[in-house]
């Protein structure tokens, strides 16, 4: 099964490819903007890994900022 990588240009103004971990955590964090405050909270005390929270919060803030 080939691949099929395209360019991305995300929210924020960078591009990067549809494989990247930088669009993996957008997409998380559009996932996780969906979701009620409650899980949210529950979800992130759960993480352990502070690159991944502060990524997740970063992106949650401009997904939140762009939407209102």
């Amino acid at each position: 099964m080939d691949k099929e990588i395209r360019e991305i240009t995300l929210p924020d103004g960078s591009v990067t490819d549809n494989y990247s971990a930088e669009y993996m955590r957008y997409c998380e964090a559009k996932t996780i903007a969906r979701w009620s405050l409650q899980q949210r909270r529950t979800w992130f005390n759960e993480l352990k890994d502070e690159t991944r929270i502060n990524d997740l919060k970063k992106w949650l803030t401009l997904i939140w900022k762009d939407k209102n």
